[in-house]
């Protein structure tokens, strides 16, 4: 037998072993999905009497985070739906001065790798949602590694929110105004995609986005009530930008500060791009 046929053969016998092998990890992540016992933990959050702002410090891997309004006067509660078996939950709060601060992590139990891959074979992800009462003033504080976010901050009093995605999905919008404007809003992507609507309804006086490769859609419009700084890295990403009516924008191709005559009295948002090889389409 030749060299050149017996490479072949190991070649061939190589491949087949590594086709095997995943077949049978996604037979048994698959079965491990469809196997999972998840559970519900709903925890209202006792907030100190000397408490003026919350700041909710969220870790998450392989999951998904949903911040939504809660009833007017309903406690700040902390949901998770989980297998124990395939995920470890904690939470805990402490005092600082007149910041109440509560920690909640919810990540693989195991492999992160094969968490993931579970994950995309049989859907099988853990959910972790806070429902804030529109009275209570918070920070948001997000680390989450190759998970799903969606935020709705209308009629909410969110101060802060920053969140870092290093892999996955975000979504952030405003169905109506948030009760407050927003001070800051940072959020760092790596891969995926990130999605703001109607972010005037949330009136931040600081905006800063990045996403180094997937899309970036950033809606303005709603009802500016100030000024905003927006610092906007795009990478090797694309997408759309929705410009507001009745609002000055500077440092835009399609409004170059020049001053319409429904934008004399309005707010100024100053608009500072940068990209690589991504293209942002502005739409007026």
């Amino acid at each position: 037998m030749s060299k050149r046929r017996s490479g072949c053969l190991i070649g061939l016998g190589v491949l087949v072993l590594v086709i095997l092998v995943a077949a049978l990890a996604s037979f048994l992540a698959v079965r491990e999905g469809r196997n999972a016992k998840p559970e519900n933990r709903a925890e209202p959050v006792a907030l100190a009497g000397a408490a003026e702002t919350v700041r909710l410090e969220v870790e998450l891997a392989i999951a998904q985070l949903v911040l939504l309004p809660a009833g007017e006067g309903e406690a700040l509660e902390v949901e998770a739906h989980f297998d124990p078996a395939l995920y470890r939950y904690e939470r805990d709060s402490r005092q600082e001065g007149p910041l109440e601060v509560v920690r909640v992590s919810l990540v693989p139990a195991g492999s992160r790798t094969w968490a993931l891959f579970r994950a995309k074979l049989s859907e099988t992800m853990a959910v972790l949602r806070l429902r804030v009462p529109p009275e209570v003033v918070f920070d948001l504080a997000g680390d989450i590694d190759k998970g799903i976010v969606a935020l709705e901050l209308g009629g909410l009093r969110a101060r802060n929110v920053d969140v870092e995605l290093k892999d996955g999905g975000i979504k952030v919008s405003l169905a109506e105004p948030a009760a407050a404007p927003l001070e800051s809003l940072t959020i760092l992507g790596k891969k995926g995609s990130l999605d703001l609507s109607g972010l005037g309804h949330a009136s931040p006086r600081r905006v800063t986005l990045s996403q180094d490769l997937g899309v970036l859609d950033l809606d303005l419009r709603g009802a500016w009530v100030r000024d905003a700084s927006i610092e906007l890295d795009a990478g090797f990403s694309g997408g759309a930008i929705w410009l507001p009516e009745g609002v000055r924008v500077t440092g835009v191709p399609s409004r170059p500060g020049l001053v319409q005559q429904n934008e004399r009295d309005g707010p100024t948002i100053s608009v500072e791009m940068s990209s690589m090889l991504g293209r942002l389409v502005v739409v007026e």
